[in-house]
């Protein structure tokens, strides 16, 4: 027992460093003489999910959800999975569970939150986020999930009050900010949106989203230099994404430069 602790321990923090293949080797060779042990099945389920092995993943999250002594935890990492594969109701249905055993597990509760504020059911990620703000009332996180959901529900005024109270709880959030400066955009404020976005951009330097926000509300502006500019920071972050291509192509036909936008397609 003593080596097999001492060999979960050693595949945890495998797992912690990223180095998945090494973990598997050793959580394969626990589980080949005891296939029912709890902790290797979540951890060997947490490994082949970051390996892209689907089935297997969800497989050994059952697996263990039948015997591990916390099956709440087993079933808020099945959550983790699902919501990474984009499986939105599985997430939720996951997480759900994993409250029905432990009410007051908070990972879960966030996890639920959040996972719901990117779903269409408006009124049910509200219920779920402010269930988590009534006993953490300064959550930057929720408070920005908050602010996307007013977004895309059409409530501007209430998601610029949840995007200003998140990045009043925690000032160096970039999320929030490219999210109020994207909503200053649409809403015509948009000096006020440049000044949020080159702020998010000077924090968040390495993050292409936060030069593709700016960019978009540069080319409002009509500053077509500035928002190339922009545009071709977000693409030297991220070259591949067909997104950023798009934009610049379409920003440089706007201004007759179309010669030069076929170069960036």
């Amino acid at each position: 027992v003593p080596l097999m602790m001492e060999t979960l321990q050693r595949a945890a923090g495998l797992l912690q460093a990223g180095r998945f293949g090494e973990a598997l080797t050793l959580l394969d060779g626990v589980l080949n003489t005891q296939p029912d042990q709890p902790d290797a099945l979540m951890l060997r389920a947490m490994a082949r999910s970051r390996t892209g092995d689907d089935s297997g993943a969800v497989s050994d999250f059952l697996a263990a959800g039948l015997c591990h002594p916390q099956p709440h935890a087993v079933h808020n990492n099945l959550g983790n999975h699902h919501q990474r594969a984009g499986r939105l109701d599985a997430a939720v249905a996951a997480y759900r569970e994993a409250l029905r055993l432990a009410p007051g597990f908070a990972d879960a509760r966030i996890n639920l939150a959040i996972t719901l504020s990117q779903g269409e059911d408006f009124e049910a990620a509200r219920t779920a986020i402010n269930a988590v703000l009534d006993q953490a009332p300064n959550h930057a996180l929720l408070l920005n999930a908050l602010g996307n959901v007013e977004r895309r529900a059409g409530n501007p005024d209430a998601a610029r009050r949840a995007y200003d109270g998140a990045i009043a709880a925690d000032p160096q959030a970039v999320q929030p900010r490219i999210n109020r400066g994207a909503l200053r955009r649409e809403t015509g404020e948009i000096e006020a949106s440049c000044a949020d976005l080159r702020d998010a951009c000077g924090m968040a330097p390495g993050l292409a989203e936060a030069h593709a926000q700016l960019a978009h509300s540069l080319r409002t502006s009509l500053d077509i230099t500035g928002a190339e500019q922009a545009y071709r920071q977000a693409l030297a972050l991220a070259p591949d994404d067909p997104g950023y291509h798009a934009d610049l192509a379409g920003l440089l036909a706007e201004a007759g430069q179309g010669d030069k936008a076929l170069t960036t397609l």
